[in-house]
């Protein structure tokens, strides 16, 4: 019987969630896949004061087990291995479609046995329903559900009756769910995820990355500042040369600055590192109108 998820679900507005699912080597027996990820999370998720992060170990074409406002044709369950040995699982409803295609086709023609989901994750920009199961083996287990569908033009000839997802509660909507390419922003953590503060986790680790960038652009100032000092006072340079060394320096900041402010914009999850880049630029264009109003001796 599916589990119906068009009712009405209490959404967390504080929840987060990051997931990632780079190119990597798939391996087949039957109808489930196993990509080789390396240790480095693939998904993770906080709420309620929960903290839960796993690295994908299994993909599984299932028939439909969830009701959405839509229809679909299959379902991809990926299934997640914690820390501890336990285990979650992210479901995403595939639709077949006769112009669209995604990496899973690929797969499944067995043109090539790499495949990079971030690809068709990252179009989707889904809000994720959560709730948890008891599957036999991980009582309490949770199902992280897409609410939108990856469009593919393979229809699957072989799925499974993928039974473990029984016992629904506790269903919450997550909203801002990210896909996060390169890297993703969470880490393995050591004791229970029931027992685990994910504020206090969170401030410890944006409290420790600001004291490092302070440090990181402390020490580049400091260095603009002694090679400003030593381009004004080398003898070898006239002040013509050295007029368009600092011009040169104060235009490349500029441009710095304005890519900078446009990617701290456009990120949630690197605020703090383009945000001091952005300071950065500020102070070397600050210190080339100084060179140039000769502030610094020898010019």
């Amino acid at each position: 019987m599916a589990i119906n998820l068009t009712s009405t679900i209490s959404t967390k507005q504080n929840s987060i969630v990051q997931y990632t699912y780079p190119m990597t080597k798939m391996t087949s027996s039957g109808n489930t896949y196993f990509p080789n990820y390396v240790s480095t999370p693939n998904f993770s998720a906080s709420f309620d004061d929960k903290y839960i992060s796993g690295v994908c170990r299994e993909m599984t074409f299932s028939t439909p087990k969830h009701k959405f406002n839509f229809s679909h044709s299959a379902e991809l369950v990926i299934k997640h291995i914690k820390s501890d040995n336990g285990i979650f699982y992210v479901v995403i409803p595939l639709i077949f479609s006769t112009d669209k295609t995604s990496q899973l086709d690929a797969l499944l023609e067995l043109k090539n046995k790499s495949v990079e989901l971030n690809a068709d994750l990252k179009k989707l920009k889904s809000s994720i329903i959560c709730y948890q199961i008891n599957d036999g083996s991980s009582a309490n287990a949770y199902v992280f559900v897409f609410e939108k569908p990856i469009s593919m033009k393979s229809k699957i000839s072989r799925m499974s009756n993928f039974g473990a997802f029984n016992g629904q509660k506790n269903a919450i909507r997550i909203q801002n769910g990210e896909n996060v390419e390169d890297e993703i922003e969470c880490e393995y953590v050591t004791t229970s995820d029931q027992s685990t503060s994910v504020s206090n986790v969170k401030n410890q680790r944006m409290v420790t990355k600001i004291f490092v960038w302070v440090f990181i652009v402390l020490g580049l100032f400091l260095s603009a500042l002694y090679v400003f000092t030593y381009i004004s006072k080398n003898p070898n340079l006239d002040v013509e040369t050295v007029q368009n060394i600092y011009l040169g320096v104060g235009a490349v900041s500029f441009i710095l600055l304005m890519v900078y402010i446009n990617l701290f914009i456009n990120t949630t999850t690197k605020r703090i590192e383009y945000g001091f880049m952005t300071i950065f630029s500020i102070l070397v264009m600050l210190l080339t109108i100084l060179a140039l109003t000769g502030r610094f001796t020898g010019v």
